[in-house]
């Protein structure tokens, strides 16, 4: 019964926090940039506008007079050919070289991984992106600079096609991957070090069990709901530093769209439409990971109880 309160509680908040977002877009990608050009206007009759162009004109179309929704959802899937592998990379990375530093602490190789993914999540993720350019496409001529695809190039299957997009996508999952670990490798080693002084953790070591037993099937098993508090968080900062990889590797998708249409070089259709779409799925994507961690951890239902 707990967990279905909890459920019941969350999807409450989601539908809450959406509904902020919405009025939020309004203010921040209609309103404000309309005022701004002098138009004098009474602001419940633009709210009507805005309502007019959502659920009637389905966003209207784009400035090459395309629908705004063919737009979105072709960058939407060109984020997510970055985001997606960006997310997991950081993750596992960040998941499980946390929980070696942990394990290893007070120790030169803990001291090193500490440093390293700290002075890279300093990185800005544009700077990264540079660095790995002129790395790897200006100075060894290895991987392209910028695009999904080769320009004017006729593929002669789509192996080819593939292997094409995969080469475009290094640097940005890279860059992305690289500035990102560091935060989900901190937090990491911080559950696990809090985990270590548990009294299991010292009956495993008693019966005689290995090292890599009592880090993996005990001190990480016991951290995972901050792993998967993790994963919900690279979602977040993936999707904000996905604007910037884009706009640094010249890649059409939702977060370059977006910050065109923010700039003023798009239509607003297009920005109302990316940021309703960002919104869900960060929102979407959090509710589902509370509900898997209400599974995991019993002490969260625990507290709505009480």
């Amino acid at each position: 019964m707990s967990s279905r309160k909890y459920i019941i509680s969350r999807l409450f908040d989601s539908i809450l926090i959406y509904i902020v977002d919405f009025f939020l877009c309004f203010l921040l990608l209609f309103y404000i940039p309309i005022r701004s050009r002098g138009i004098s206007i009474n602001i419940w009759y633009l709210f009507m506008l805005y309502l007019r162009l959502i659920f009637i004109e389905k966003f209207g179309k784009s400035v090459w007079g395309y629908p705004v929704l063919e737009v979105v959802k072709i960058g939407l899937f060109r984020t997510i050919l970055i985001l997606l592998p960006a997310i997991l990379f950081a993750t596992v990375i960040g998941y499980f070289l946390g929980v070696r530093a942990a394990w290893k602490r007070k120790s030169i190789e803990e001291t090193f991984s500490s440093s390293f993914w700290l002075l890279c999540y300093g990185l800005p993720v544009f700077s990264t992106g540079l660095l790995f350019v002129i790395i790897f496409s200006v100075e060894l001529d290895l991987l392209p600079i910028y695009g999904l695809q080769t320009p004017a190039v006729a593929y002669k299957n789509w192996v080819e096609y593939v292997i094409d997009t995969v080469r475009h996508l290094v640097l940005p999952i890279a860059a992305l991957t690289l500035t990102t670990t560091g935060i989900f490798f901190l937090i990491m080693k911080s559950s696990v070090l809090r985990t270590l002084n548990e009294n299991f953790i010292q009956t495993a070591k008693a019966k005689g069990l290995s090292d890599n037993q009592i880090m993996y099937k005990h001190a990480a098993r016991a951290s995972l709901s901050s792993a998967i508090d993790i994963f919900g968080l690279s979602i977040v900062l993936l999707s904000t530093s996905e604007i910037l990889v884009e706009y640094t590797f010249s890649i059409y998708g939702l977060g370059l769209i977006l910050y065109r249409a923010i700039a003023g070089l798009e239509y607003l259709n297009i920005g109302v439409a990316s940021f309703l779409l960002y919104s869900a799925i960060i929102i979407a994507v959090s509710f589902l990971l509370d509900i898997i961690r209400s599974f995991i951890d019993p002490r969260i239902t625990t507290e709505v109880e009480k």
